[in-house]
């Protein structure tokens, strides 16, 4: 097993606790950002929420579970099918893009930073399918 020190079990349950409510707050963001008319946030969302609805409520669901069980393989496990919802996030938002800045190099930027979270998304979900499968930290 690993040798590297896990924080205390009621830190891990905070934490848990914390990422839950964080989750809920963005939920409920993403349902009322077209109702407080945000510049740069086109009618195009409703097209991302479906996906954003999994992503956030697939990790509310997935830290429930951790309060209860988190032996580190299973963290490990969660946090890759995470990422991939995460990673289809990424994508819709890129494909539907419904940002509209104003100016061409601002919406680049943020296509850009879609594209690298997508790419550290597929890192991320390969290192924890590594920690899942090989034991290591």
């Amino acid at each position: 097993m690993s040798s590297r020190k896990r924080a205390p079990r009621g830190a891990r349950i905070t934490g848990y606790v914390v990422a839950i409510i964080v989750n809920a707050v963005m939920w409920y963001i993403a349902h009322n950002v077209l109702n407080w008319n945000v510049p740069f946030i086109t009618e195009r969302f409703v097209a991302v929420l479906p996906a954003m609805e999994a992503s956030l409520g697939a990790t509310m669901i997935a830290n429930v579970l951790f309060i209860a069980f988190d032996p580190r393989w299973f963290r490990s496990l969660a946090q890759a099918g995470l990422n991939v919802l995460s990673l289809y996030v990424a994508y819709m938002l890129y494909t539907v893009f419904p940002f509209d800045f104003g100016v061409d190099t601002f919406n680049w930027l943020v296509r850009l930073g879609l594209i690298a979270t997508a790419i550290a998304m597929v890192i991320g979900t390969i290192v924890e399918l590594v920690r899942t499968f090989s034991g290591r930290d």
